[in-house]
């Protein structure tokens, strides 16, 4: 099918496949070899595999499908910032700013919770109030990795008679 006869979305499938095979185009968007040939000589494309082309070919969707804006996704960030006006572009810097503030009090807020949590945590985990009375003796706790599991020398002598 000649170029002439081909709607305006297939001249831009087209010009934004470039020389890349059915088989490439295929093995990129999950779609048979047969069915992106269709496709490509004019057979309505499914909306899937134009969102998968576009993801894979880094391809703006808008240019795609209505022939506006810039051809690589890349462009659009550039082509936007070029044609804001400098009010828009304040209010997004605003707004940028605004919501960085809201998720740095969140992070502060998580982070007074994990400290007061922390804080309540002895050593190895082990709970500093309302946990068990290590000094009336009543209750030995060991540690994993520790070689005496954590009992130490007075602990001992007191298990064994005074004999360390």
């Amino acid at each position: 099918m000649g170029v002439e006869n081909m709607s305006e979305l297939h001249v831009r499938l087209v010009e934004a496949v470039g020389d890349l095979t059915y088989r490439r185009l295929g093995q990129l968007t999950d779609t048979h070899p047969e069915t992106v040939r269709r496709y490509m000589h004019g057979q309505s494309p499914s909306t899937e595999f134009l969102a998968k082309l576009c993801r894979a070919l880094s391809v703006n969707a808008n240019w795609l499908l209505t022939g506006q804006g810039p051809r690589r996704t890349e462009d659009i960030r550039v082509q936007t910032l070029r044609s804001a006006t400098p009010s828009e572009l304040l209010s997004a810097l605003s707004e940028s700013a605004t919501n960085s503030r809201d998720r740095i009090t969140q992070l502060e807020r998580r982070l007074s919770r994990l400290e007061a949590l922390l804080g309540t945590l002895g050593p190895e985990g082990v709970p500093r109030s309302g946990g068990p009375d290590l000094e009336a003796g009543r209750t030995r706790l060991t540690r994993p990795g520790v070689p005496d599991g954590g009992v130490g020398a007075r602990d001992r002598a007191g298990e064994n008679g005074g004999r360390a």
